[in-house]
């Protein structure tokens, strides 16, 4: 369960250093379906237990 979510959290900086990179419009997609999926993940954690 931890391992799953820090692996989203690596994703979620990961993406957010890419926005501050370059090509804005391409990385602000990316960040907010990573975001939908991190919340998502977040969600389902919570409900399962």
């Amino acid at each position: 369960m931890t391992a799953h979510l820090f692996s989203f959290l690596g994703f979620y900086t990961l993406t957010l250093f890419m926005i501050f990179e370059d090509s804005y419009h391409l990385e602000f997609i990316t960040f907010y379906n990573l975001s939908n999926l991190f919340l998502n993940s977040l969600r389902q954690e919570f409900l399962t237990k």
